[in-house]
């Protein structure tokens, strides 16, 4: 006979396996691969990437957080400005606002007023713009949600909010804004809100120079050091060529676009001049978002000297034709 401690063990470690069975699960947006979440940083600024969460499962990202309140798929980007969290099927709650957002919502982090909104994001757009690897059936509910979109456009009730989350600015602009604010360095500080920026970028820096980190020490140089070249790369070699040079400098920084990267002057390297300007520029899903709008308040209808037969059939009609 089992006794009763080693049934509780079974128990236990059932429970264990069962726990992590049901952890939240991300996978690429354009190839459906998954990836260790703690790539997600670096993921979801190239094409974004997929959460598959489980009722009750919490994620943070930055400052923000966010609780599945069912079964539940979201995907995920950053642009140069927002942390982007739109749900593809299910429904999520911001833990600190207590924002709401259902299948076509979406949840935006601003990352430089650390304020969240909800929108509606165009679907139609959204998936058009994409080569998204999703369920079959998430895209039939995300079709039928867009036709619901259409109407609510036609009648006036939703309205665009004039705001691309993916590119808040003009892609070319956006691109380049990613390079340099979105590299891994950048954005593991900017992660850290027990310490001032400045303070870790300095600290940061200081340790690539003593490892010879040619990757981060690029990526934490002013965006204005570098002549037109590619991206990442040519930080990483602009840093190895120029490595005496920035050793011997004094670490000062400047604020560029909100972060303080180090700065170089122009007496210490030659042959720079131009503002950096990547060509690297990705295929990333449109994230237009949208406001809803009310072309009636029901509350002022009182007030209203008009027929009320009339008044109950428009708003009937105008609810069966917006479901």
């Amino acid at each position: 006979m089992i006794s009763h401690i080693k049934i509780w063990h079974l128990l236990g470690v059932l429970l264990l396996f069962s726990s992590a069975a049901s952890a939240a699960s991300f996978i690429r947006s354009d190839t459906g691969s998954s990836f260790d979440p703690q790539n997600f940083h670096h993921e979801i600024t190239q094409t974004g990437a997929i959460g598959y969460f489980e009722d009750g499962e919490i994620f943070s990202f930055h400052d923000f957080e966010i609780k599945a309140l069912q079964s539940t798929v979201v995907y995920f980007s950053q642009s140069s400005e927002f942390f982007s969290s739109a749900v593809l099927k299910g429904k999520i709650q911001d833990t600190t606002n207590r924002k709401k957002a259902k299948t076509g919502d979406i949840l935006t982090f601003n990352l430089n007023q650390q304020i969240v909104q909800k929108f509606q994001f165009d679907i139609e757009r959204f998936l058009g713009s994409s080569s998204l690897i999703i369920d079959e059936n998430i895209r039939k509910t995300l079709s039928k949600k867009s036709r619901k979109q259409s109407r609510q456009k036609y009648f006036g009730t939703l309205r665009p909010a004039g705001v691309n989350a993916q590119a808040p600015i003009s892609p070319a602009i956006e691109a380049t804004k990613r390079d340099y604010l979105l590299n891994d360095a950048v954005t593991t500080i900017k992660q850290n809100p027990c310490e001032s920026w400045e303070k870790a970028v300095k600290t940061t820096y200081q340790k690539a120079l003593k490892e010879k980190d040619f990757q981060t020490i690029g990526s934490l140089l002013h965006p204005k050091t570098f002549v037109e070249q590619d991206t990442a790369q040519y930080r990483e070699t602009f840093a190895k060529k120029y490595f005496g040079s920035l050793n011997r400098a004094s670490i000062i920084t400047s604020e560029y676009d909100g972060f303080p990267f180090i700065q170089v002057s122009q007496s210490q390297i030659k042959n720079f001049s131009k503002p950096y300007q990547s060509r690297n520029q990705k295929t990333i899903p449109f994230l237009n978002l949208h406001k809803n709008f009310k072309v009636i308040d029901l509350n002022k209808l009182s007030n209203l000297k008009i027929n009320s037969i009339k008044i109950y059939g428009l708003t009937f009609l105008m609810g069966r034709l917006l479901k």
